[in-house]
């Protein structure tokens, strides 16, 4: 059996270790895939061509690492309508460029009384009503109790509030834009629409997946990427990059040094993952954590549909690598 390498405590310099010291490609924390991952060879690269190489996960910023999500996989919602591992607005995804404000979407909330726990709220057979109407229909439809459309909209009515302050300092964004119509056709769908109870679990993903999306930007716009070009006097308040870290936002996953840096400098929390043969000998080493999950991930499929032969109602929505714009 072959062992799977390991890194050793660390200071560059020598002395004690000192987190001010810490840079975005230092490991404070890390972590070794246990399995060798075929390691292609780019331009830049000084990696033989396709060999298999064991990969280290360091993070220079966070206390834990996310498990990551290696290799071509199938991506389908689960029993809660959403994407387990894959899913943006419960697990950390692969920083993608025209996608950054992923990694500023809020993790969910430890605090039951938070106005955002609404947000990854999973509908029980009891909040879906049963429609009345003129006729008789052959198939039961059902509709989501307003007490939770409700707390979507004020929610929602909080969104739109910053959004008109940004509007009113920085003029219009059309992605901005964007997910505002989809947050308000998703609770409309919601509100107006009679449906199947599972077509109510994955309607009600959407819309929670939309304001999410819609908070995520407005922070990173608004909050992070203001501190890629700080004016002077902000330039000392973000200076410890270890007290600017907000871990109570998803963060990312990146394979590149200079991502990590700009993720690194804005507060964002960031793994990076390299291969053993690309760490440099002086990288600072700390603290090995094991890879973690969210208690909250659910990673059972919803199941069969009266009279299905096979599958459950949720059909695979995307095959292949992580970190693509499809996925």
């Amino acid at each position: 059996m072959v062992d799977v390498p390991q890194l050793s405590e660390y200071v560059r310099g020598g002395g004690a270790f000192n987190l001010k010291d810490i840079q975005a490609t230092d490991a404070y924390v890390w972590c070794t895939i246990p399995k060798k991952i075929l390691t292609v060879t780019s331009k830049k690269s000084q990696i033989s061509n396709g060999t298999l190489q064991y990969w280290v996960i360091t993070s220079p910023n966070t206390g834990f690492i996310p498990r990551t999500v290696i290799g071509p996989h199938a991506v389908c919602p689960m029993a809660d309508g959403k994407f387990g591992l894959n899913d943006r607005t419960l697990h950390p995804q692969y920083y993608l460029t025209g996608f950054e404000y992923m990694c500023c979407i809020p993790r969910h909330p430890k605090d039951p009384n938070d106005m955002s726990h609404i947000l990854w709220y999973m509908p029980r057979p009891a909040d879906a009503v049963a429609l009345e109407g003129g006729y008789d229909a052959d198939v039961k439809l059902f509709r989501l109790q307003q007490a939770l459309l409700v707390e979507f909209a004020k929610f929602r009515d909080h969104l739109n509030e910053r959004y008109a302050e940004y509007n009113k300092i920085r003029g219009s964004s059309e992605l901005l834009g964007l997910l505002r119509t989809s947050v308000s056709e998703w609770f409309n769908v919601l509100k107006y629409t009679g449906m199947h109870p599972h077509d109510i679990v994955t309607s009600v993903t959407e819309l929670q997946r939309a304001l999410l999306d819609l908070k995520g930007l407005l922070d990173y716009i608004i909050i992070y990427a203001p501190r890629l070009h700080p004016e002077e006097k902000d330039q000392k308040k973000i200076a410890d990059k270890m007290t600017l870290v907000n871990n109570t936002i998803m963060g990312a996953f990146t394979e590149d040094a200079f991502t990590a840096m700009q993720l690194f400098d804005m507060g964002i929390p960031v793994w990076l993952l390299r291969p053993y043969s690309m760490l440099p000998p002086d990288m600072m080493v700390y603290v090995e954590q094991p890879e973690t999950v969210d208690k909250c991930i659910v990673f059972k499929d919803y199941g069969r549909l009266p009279g299905q032969d096979d599958g459950g109602p949720y059909p695979v929505v995307y095959e292949g690598y992580p970190g693509s714009c499809m996925n």
